[in-house]
């Protein structure tokens, strides 16, 4: 499979904040999560990711090219930069602007011929696409942003808490959205602190901690398709833990957290399980520190 994006032993200091060996990579089509408390450095990962942010150390490549040279000097981008779409927070856009003026503008950028039918199909933004940017609210901005991010049809997208203020039909269309462009070959990095049904479809969850990579959770769509079942400590588990339906188990001080494939209405059928909690996922469940 193609790789897209690869990152070896990242190093960044930020404002005071560390980024430390961080490696990861993605494949043609893939989905992959940043999770991990508020601070553990998902942004600052994007941004050095994304040449916002110039690293201390490591190597990031795209399509095969390296973005730096050895001494960390930036290398031509323009052949790189027109195959990636990103998505920040924070004040990125110009509020003098109309919607369709940023939009006809970002296109120029892109050298499109005309603003990308993407736009005129999002049935969400029909109304305000007079309205000027410093007029919307804070979910057709942030709407508005990830368009922008997408009007060129770039081969990996970059994604920083995409969907925080959107309301739930508006979540569900930039979902749709993304799976359709997954479909076609589009990867996605995507930062998140709260689950939502990107994880339907995603691959893989990288999990930080303090500028560090905690763990990685592989095929992580299956994690969300299940749930959590928490069973006693003094329970006997042996009969259950080879089970084709179990992900993994995790024993904490007084019980053990057993993640299923399968979903909860199947869990309740199987009455030999003696539990005392059964949910779904939470992405807390898989950040340090947290109780779930």
């Amino acid at each position: 499979m193609q790789t897209y994006l690869k990152v070896e032993r990242l190093g960044n200091t930020i404002d005071g904040f560390t980024l430390e060996n961080i490696s990861l990579e993605i494949c043609k089509g893939e989905i992959v999560l940043l999770g991990g408390s508020n601070g553990s450095g998902k942004t600052s990962i994007l941004e050095t990711i994304c040449f916002a942010r110039k690293p201390t150390e490591g190597k990031i490549k795209f399509f095969g090219k390296q973005v730096f040279d050895d001494d960390l000097k930036k290398k031509d981008l323009r052949d790189i930069k027109q195959y990636l779409g990103v998505q920040f927070q924070g004040d990125t856009l110009f509020n003098n602007l109309t919607v369709i003026e940023t939009f006809e503008l970002f296109s120029e950028n892109y050298g499109l011929d005309g603003t990308s039918e993407v736009v005129f199909q999002c049935p969400f933004l029909e109304d305000v696409l007079e309205k000027r940017i410093s007029d919307l609210s804070e979910g057709k901005t942030q709407l508005v942003k990830f368009l922008l991010s997408i009007i060129h049809e770039p081969k990996i997208v970059f994604l920083d808490e995409p969907v925080s203020t959107l309301d739930g039909d508006t979540r569900s269309w930039v979902y749709e959205k993304i799976k359709e462009m997954r479909s076609r070959g589009t990867s996605f990095l995507i930062t998140l602190n709260d689950m939502w049904k990107i994880g339907k479809i995603s691959n893989r969850l990288i999990t930080l901690t303090q500028g560090k990579i905690y763990d990685v959770t592989d095929d992580f769509s299956e994690y969300y398709k299940g749930c959590l079942v928490k069973i006693p400590i003094e329970k006997d588990i042996e009969e259950i833990r080879e089970g084709s339906w179990i992900l993994k188990i995790v024993q904490q001080d007084r019980y053990y957290e057993v993640y299923s494939k399968l979903p909860m209405k199947s869990i309740i059928e199987k009455s030999e399980i003696s539990y005392f909690e059964l949910r779904n996922v939470k992405l807390k469940d898989f950040t340090p520190g947290v109780s779930g």
